[in-house]
């Protein structure tokens, strides 16, 4: 009835070539960006990180190219949700940045944990709420 699952089949099946790849073109952006602020300005390389969308091209196309165009409107309708959250926290670390660094990332991850599990309990409600916008 159930397939055995064997760490063969776990290889296999999630850490393939494709997952390789993703995984040298994920660090491959956040290594440029880090290189990019401590060897400029800190600022631009700050908004370089947000304002570029290299990510989120690259989810897009992977998208596009594994499944369809309607799949591709789900991811953008997520990633522009989580983005909210993404700008919450960021907003959170400014603000408890006097504590410290270890205190300010640790209240701003355990505000945004909590804000997405709230989120992810009301998702139908805030589904709604997004699907009468587009």
């Amino acid at each position: 009835m159930f397939n055995k699952i064997t760490n063969s089949n776990i290889i296999k099946n999630y850490f393939n070539k494709d997952f390789l790849v993703d995984f040298i073109l994920g660090g491959l952006i956040i290594a440029l960006s880090g290189a990019f602020i401590k060897n400029n300005n800190s600022s631009m390389g700050g908004f370089i990180y947000g304002a570029l969308p290299i990510g989120f091209i690259y989810l897009y196309i992977t998208t596009y190219l594994s499944h369809n165009l309607k799949e591709c409107r789900k991811v953008s309708y997520s990633v522009l949700f989580s983005s909210i959250i993404f700008i919450l926290y960021v907003g959170f670390v400014c603000l408890f940045n006097d504590l410290g660094i270890f205190i300010s990332l640790t209240l701003s991850t355990i505000l945004t944990l909590l804000f997405m599990f709230i989120t992810y309990r009301f998702r139908h409600y805030f589904k709604n709420i997004f699907a009468s916008l587009f």
